[in-house]
């Protein structure tokens, strides 16, 4: 379900902002000079406020019962987990979706359209098979600070949430930019030297 989310919310506003969901991506996309930092200024308040509507209207819509029931989509850390653990399963799990995005993306490697948002959903799909269990998977500022904006009392080890991905998302664009980033060779034509009349004997 939440790859698929994923997937078509990127679709639906990719040709317009690019697909930009989550403040920890459009960090990396920054320091790997994908986007400038004016764009950046204001797609990460526009997120943050995004999640805080979308939280607000499904914390309105669902029923008090179901509420009662679930978190709503607040993160938590797992039982035995430690903050600490909880830091560096954030922080390795978003340098791997951050540096999926800047490789997917990468004007270099040829990748049809329609494949670019949905192998992302993909990656995230990934991230939360192995973290929801662990962190309730943030990997995402946005996503972890609107349900605890909403749902009282959620605010437990909320520093995982933020520090985690920020770290992660600067690491990853610096591997990708210093280390993985692969320049498209420039092909030179091979042209035969202009032809010199023989001289008359």
């Amino acid at each position: 379900g939440i790859g698929l989310s994923i997937t078509t919310a990127a679709v639906m506003v990719g040709h317009v902002s690019g697909g930009h969901l989550n403040p920890a991506v459009t960090l990396g996309c920054i320091f790997a000079n994908r986007i400038s930092v004016i764009q950046g200024l204001f797609y990460i308040p526009a997120q943050m406020v995004g999640g805080i509507v979308g939280s607000a209207i499904a914390y309105g819509l669902t029923p008090k019962a179901a509420r009662d029931e679930s978190a709503l989509g607040a993160v938590g850390l797992g039982a035995g987990v430690t903050p600490a653990q909880g830091f560096g399963l954030e922080l390795m799990f978003t340098m791997v979706l951050v540096f999926f995005v800047l490789s997917i993306t990468d004007k270099n490697k040829k990748v049809e359209t329609y494949a670019v948002p949905l192998s992302i959903g993909v990656c995230i799909v990934v991230c939360h098979l192995f973290l929801v269990p662990m962190t309730g998977c943030g990997i995402n500022p946005a996503r972890a600070f609107a349900p605890a904006v909403v749902i009282k009392g959620k605010w437990d080890n909320q520093w995982c949430y933020w520090v985690g991905p920020i770290v992660g998302a600067l690491l990853a664009a610096i591997l990708y930019t210093f280390v993985f980033f692969h320049e498209e060779e420039t092909k030179t034509v091979y042209e035969e030297p202009a032809s010199t009349p023989m001289k008359e004997l």
